[in-house]
This record gives structure tokens, C-alpha cells and sequence, in this order.
């Protein structure tokens, strides 16, 4: 593949360019699916500090990195609190939206099972722990809960719970009246207990993390093909799209102002990426049929391959102009809000390598776009661009329209 503009989430000519300030830090929020609301007050305690240990542990305690970057990952972890009765809109959000979810399975607490069914319909990345001391009761609770799991889990690693020794177990009894659910942070004297006594737990989660990360964790081909059409990215999948089109994909720090996007709130400068493409678009671009379109790593395709590709089948003018106009559009549509369209087509020469696209003219169309997060935080958002083919110049003989005169 080459560089160019995908006709579809511009970019200014002079974003590569431009001098980036020192990165911000990657930000990633986790939320805890766990039991809650005991009536036993010592069960109660005990399933706090199985949360605050994670809190404490993966804020604090474990170094995980994003590929591509020098500076770890910094999350925000947080409870999800659900009680009988309902699921508020708030915690729905923490469920879908968080990037990552843990999940403690126990207590014969369906509400978790519950929840863990949300939140892999909508994204199916998850840690998920089982707590021990509840599975080994002489009922044989522990064999039961693996033999009748949801068969949706049954692909996913189930690690578990490192369960607290006594003397963390002493100490968070003796600071008991310090920390609860929504404490932001615990007593000195616990967290050095956690420091020390949970060299396992730590290893395990940095692993766990560092996994996802990564892309290496094994999500269920069945659950990853319902999770896909359910993100922005696999809107081309679960559709019949009759034109060509792309998913295009920007992620972002923060947006800088209110209403409008700096070049330098980008993570990174190659971008836009493509995160699919139907086949029509892939035979306009000349992409491989069997092409992938990661998000992130040396695969990726970026709108400036996407230009480069198609530079020796458009005329140096058409490529020029096409590049001024989707500049304005990125102005416009990309970093600020204002709505406009494309005015320049791509036309393709004839010696495009697809017969079936010689002579024809392309107009860049965006459909929709989506934002996933938080604007003020580390998000993300999606373009759906087609092409209108056969798209005639206002000036054009051919155009029916042209103004007579």
C-alpha cells in the first residue's frame, strides 16, 4: 500500500509535521464487577478489601506499557455498585464503557454473572476471578459453579482469587473503620500489608493487564463476532453496505477546547487508521481482499497510506486539489464541529489496475461519526465514509444539473 488521503477522515497537510509536545499520559479506566451488599458485616469487610486490594495493586503497584510508548499506563479504577432492584444508567456505563472489567465470581451471586453478560455483549475484554474460599465449601459449590457456567465463559480463563492471608486480613480488621466501597484511597498500614504479602496477586494482574494490552488475550470467536457488530468499527460487518465505504478511526488524548480538537490532541500522528473497509472500497484503494485492519501495530493502515496507494492512478491536479479540499473538510468536520462536504472527487485515470474503476469519479461522502468516552479524557471516534460513484462536478457537461446556458 501507499499514502494518500482516504477521502474520508482528512487530515491537515500540516499535522505530520507539526512539533508535538511531550506526550500525555495514557489514561484507562477499570471497573470491578464483584459481590456487594452483604448481610454478613464480616463478609461485607471482606469483599471491600478484596476491591481495594485490585485498587490498590493496579494504581499503584504494576507497571504496564502500550506498545509503541515509553511511559505506562495510568488507570482509574472504580466499583461498579448494583443492588437489587434495578441497574442505573450510571452503572451501565461503567459496565459498557470502562476499557477494562474485573469481574470476582462467588457468593452464588448471579447479579455478577448478570453483569458480566453486559459487558461482553457490548466488549468482550475482561479479567475474570473466582474467589476460592467461596468455591470449596463441603457442598461442592466450586464443582458445580465449572460444570454449570454460562457456556459463554467457557473459552475465557477463570483465575483465581488470591484470597488474603490473615495478617492482611488483621490489618484491614484493625483500620476496618477507615476504608469502605467508595473510599478514594486506604490507610498507609493496609496498603503496606497489600505491598507485602501480595507479591502473587500483583504478578498475576500486571500479567493479566499487560495481556490485554498487548492484544494477546483469547476472546471466543463466537462472542468476539456478536461483540464486533456491536462496536463502531464493525458497523461495515453487520450491514449490507452498497457503496464503498471505511471505518475510520482517531483516537484522542482530550479534546483541547469545548467545541474543537487540536492536531496535538491526537495520540499519535498517524492517523486517521482504517478499521474496515468493504470490498468496494479495498478495489478504489487497491487493498488486498484479505486485508486486516488493526488498531495499532506495524499493519495498521493509515489515511496517508491510503493517498500514497492511489497517487499513480489520479492526475497530479485531481490529487492536489482533492488534498486542499479534504484539509478544509478535517478543519471542519474532524477538529471542529461544522457541518460540509466534499467538493473535489477523486478521478480515477485509466490505467488503474481494476478495469472496473478506470474512468470513474468519486466522491468522498462522511455518513456518520461516533464518539466512544469521555471528551475531557482519553476517547475515541469513528467515521463512516462512502464514495459516491458517478458523482458529477457542479461544472460538469455531464452533470443534469449543470446551469444552462
Amino acid at each position: 500500500m501507499s499514502n494518500t488521503a482516504d477521502n474520508v477522515v482528512p487530515m491537515t497537510p500540516s499535522l505530520g509535521a507539526e512539533a508535538v509536545p511531550e506526550e500525555e499520559p495514557i489514561k484507562a479506566s477499570i471497573t470491578v464487577l464483584t459481590s456487594f451488599g452483604s448481610n454478613d458485616p464480616e463478609r461485607e469487610h471482606l469483599f471491600q478489601l478484596d476491591y481495594h486490594r485490585i485498587k490498590h495493586i493496579i494504581e499503584s503497584k504494576i507497571t504496564v506499557m502500550s506498545p509503541g510508548r515509553s511511559d505506562p499506563i495510568g488507570y482509574n479504577v472504580e466499583i461498579c455498585n448494583i443492588r437489587a432492584g434495578g441497574i442505573s444508567e450510571r452503572a451501565l456505563e461503567k459496565i459498557t464503557k470502562a476499557n477494562i472489567v474485573v469481574a470476582i465470581l462467588g457468593e452464588r451471586n448471579i447479579n455478577v454473572i448478570f453483569e458480566i453478560a453486559i459487558r461482553l455483549f457490548y466488549n468482550p475484554v475482561a479479567i475474570l476471578f473466582y474467589r476460592d474460599s467461596d468455591m470449596a465449601e463441603g457442598d461442592g459449590l466450586r464443582n458445580q459453579f465449572f460444570q454449570h457456567k454460562p457456556i459463554y465463559l467457557d473459552n475465557f480463563a477463570i483465575h483465581a482469587l488470591p484470597p488474603a492471608d490473615d495478617n492482611l486480613k488483621k490489618v484491614a480488621t484493625e483500620v476496618a473503620s477507615q476504608f469502605n466501597w467508595f473510599t478514594p484511597g486506604i490507610p498507609e498500614k493496609l496498603a503496606t500489608a497489600i505491598d507485602v504479602t501480595d507479591q502473587y496477586f500483583i504478578t498475576l494482574l500486571g500479567q493479566c493487564l499487560q495481556e490485554i494490552e498487548n492484544e494477546a488475550i483469547n476472546v471466543p470467536r463466537d462472542m468476539s463476532e456478536l461483540t464486533e457488530r456491536r462496536r463502531p468499527e464493525g458497523f461495515i460487518k453487520g450491514w449490507d453496505v452498497m457503496l464503498p465505504t471505511s471505518v475510520i478511526q482517531i483516537k484522542w488524548k482530550k479534546r483541547a477546547e469545548r467545541f474543537r480538537y487540536h492536531a496535538t490532541d491526537m495520540v499519535d500522528t498517524e492517523q486517521p487508521i482504517v478499521r474496515d473497509a468493504n470490498d468496494e472500497f479495498k478495489n478504489i484503494f487497491c487493498i488486498n481482499q484479505n486485508t486486516q485492519f488493526p488498531s495499532q501495530g506495524p499493519n495498521k493502515v493509515t489515511y496517508q497510506m491510503l493517498m500514497d496507494s492511489i497517487e499513480p492512478f489520479v492526475s497530479d491536479e485531481n490529487l492536489s486539489a482533492f488534498n486542499v479540499d479534504q484539509a478544509r473538510l478535517s478543519e471542519n468536520l474532524i477538529f471542529g464541529s461544522t457541518m460540509t462536504s466534499a467538493e473535489v472527487p477523486l478521478r480515477m485515470e485509466d490505467n488503474h489496475p481494476n478495469v472496473n474503476i478506470r474512468g470513474k469519479v468519486y466522491m468522498p461522502c462522511l455518513v456518520a461519526k461516533h464518539t466512544v468516552g469521555d471528551t475531557d479524557k482519553a476517547h475515541t471516534t469513528y467515521f463512516i465514509i462512502s464514495f459516491v460513484e458517478r458523482f458529477w462536478p457542479h461544472d460538469h457537461p455531464n452533470n443534469p444539473l449543470r446551469p444552462q446556458n
